[in-house]
């Protein structure tokens, strides 16, 4: 499958390689699910005359990951992740012109690796490019913004979306309500296109959000009891809590666009809830219990 959307940074890249122009350092920025890895892997693989297939064994490539030795997500980018880049910017290229780097949520980097990153990402000691991607621009440190330069990789518009997915999913009848709830995310679009019950799974949370109005907090506190039933690893269980209150986020957005009406809920309460779904999934990354922040948000929500 192609890259859906993004065609002005494609080529915008092939203008930058065939002008022998291409800056050392990049920051993708987007929304998750916008396609900010695929392109970056699809643009590296230009540059090092291979295929998307290859690329992961590709010798002048590193991809760094929060997976550790047991394949279990991290937390954070820790600076035993941002050795292995110092190390491989520190040898020459292998088979071609350049080493390439490529970090993914770049803003988990801590702040021992996002300081280790600085010097090497100023001054490699061997020909070598970055690509960092992020979802959060506003928590890359500064100092890491002056060294790269910034591409924003928005949403795809919904009816070039509908078209280019109807182009590989010919037979399937639910494109356009799956592009509506994907807002534009080719990522999360063709993921739900190729797993139905995903989008079951979607659309339940999405009734669970709005069976929380107008019950008594126990009844609110067993509703979400089943989201901390699983006995999965730490961060993982966080990573999965904070996906399902992105879900949340977008039942108050599509309230507030006119998309769906919830007529006992004020806008003002709309926006309250709101902030405090965000400040949960920011405080998910700090070492609070998530039992205790969704008690917290429950209670926000009348």
């Amino acid at each position: 499958m192609n890259i859906i959307g993004h065609q002005k940074q494609l080529a915008y890249f092939e203008i930058l390689q065939k002008n022998n122009t291409l800056h050392h350092a990049y920051l993708f920025v987007g929304p998750e699910h916008v396609g900010k890895t695929i392109l970056a892997k699809t643009i590296i693989a230009a540059i090092l005359q291979t295929s998307l297939e290859k690329l992961p064994i590709h010798p002048d490539f590193l991809q760094v990951e929060r997976i550790d030795e047991d394949g279990k997500l991290k937390r954070d980018i820790t600076v035993e992740h941002i050795q292995a880049v110092v190390s491989k910017a520190a040898r020459s290229p292998i088979a071609g012109k350049y080493n390439i780097v490529l970090i993914e949520d770049a803003e988990k980097m801590n702040s021992y690796a996002a300081n280790s990153l600085l010097k090497t990402l100023e001054e490699p000691a061997t020909p070598t490019l970055f690509f960092l991607l992020t979802n959060k621009e506003e928590k890359i440190l500064a100092t890491i913004k002056s060294r790269v330069q910034t591409l924003q990789v928005a949403v795809v518009p919904q009816r070039q979306l509908v078209q280019e997915l109807q182009t590989y999913f010919p037979e399937n009848k639910n494109i356009e309500e799956i592009v509506i709830a994907s807002r534009g995310l080719p990522g999360l679009a063709i993921e739900w296109l190729e797993n139905r019950e995903a989008f079951e799974v979607y659309k339940k949370e999405i009734d669970r959000f709005f069976s929380l109005f107008n019950r008594p907090f126990f009844e609110k506190l067993a509703i979400v009891e089943p989201l901390f039933g699983d006995k999965k690893a730490h961060i993982e269980g966080r990573e999965e809590l904070v996906t399902i209150l992105h879900i949340w986020e977008d039942c108050l957005l599509t309230l507030q666009s006119g998309q769906r009406s919830f007529p006992q809920l004020s806008s003002g309460t709309q926006v309250a809830i709101y902030d405090i779904i965000v400040e949960t999934i920011e405080r998910l990354g700090q070492n609070i219990h998530p039992r205790l922040l969704m008690e917290n948000l429950l209670l926000s929500i009348p």
